[in-house]
């Protein structure tokens, strides 16, 4: 149950499709670009948490999801910003949509296995709470509060990889108002500049 459960947890951080600002060529081979580094950081969780030889450091790969989901909603923050298209609402309605279901799913598969291990008592009372964390999306706070990760009774917790969605799901939560917040200096010193970025923006759009 740990191994599924973790490999699923690491394959629900964010996949928001890539579309930065630049011409199509480039884009598409962007797209490729963080495709590609995104499968190789799935294959460095999933050996490590494997125990496969050679992937010790194997855990890396959660950072590089994060910087990479980090990278592709910034990149669309900032374009939809520039055209004006950009709603706070939409933003994070999208993004609950897109994490919510598939979390939600894990966490009832979890639940349903859980009788088929031999979870003590106690661990079944920590699996309820974590379950009861992870589907309120504050499962970062509730491992946060004395669970080891790299402990060996890290097994008996199937959904502590969650975290990392916490990590994104804060992300999401202050990313719009700080990148808005950091264009407004621009907007009023540069408003010429800020126009042609905008034509950019919106005519590469993808």
């Amino acid at each position: 149950m740990s191994l599924i459960t973790k490999a699923a947890a690491g394959s629900l951080v964010e996949a928001t499709s890539a579309d930065a600002i630049h011409p199509p060529a480039v884009a598409s081979e962007r797209v490729l670009l963080v495709d590609g580094l995104r499968a190789l950081a799935a294959i460095a969780v999933v050996g490590f948490h494997a125990r496969l030889p050679g992937f010790r450091g194997g855990f890396v790969g959660v950072d590089v999801f994060l910087v990479i989901s980090g990278f592709l909603i910034t990149s669309q923050i900032v374009r939809q910003a520039l055209t004006k298209r950009f709603s706070v609402t939409d933003c994070y309605a999208r993004r609950v949509l897109r994490i919510l279901p598939p979390l939600l799913i894990v966490v009832l598969a979890v639940m349903a296995s859980a009788s088929l291990f031999p979870l003590l008592p106690h661990e079944l009372k920590q699996l309820d709470i974590s379950a009861t964390a992870t589907a309120a999306m504050i499962s970062i706070y509730y491992f946060a509060t004395g669970v080891e990760y790299f402990a060996s009774n890290s097994d008996v917790q199937p959904l502590l990889h969650t975290w990392s969605l916490g990590v994104e799901e804060q992300y999401y939560l202050a990313a719009p108002w700080l990148i808005i917040a950091s264009m407004l200096p621009r907007r009023r010193k540069h408003p010429d500049r800020m126009r042609e970025q905008a034509r950019w923006a919106g005519t590469n759009a993808m």
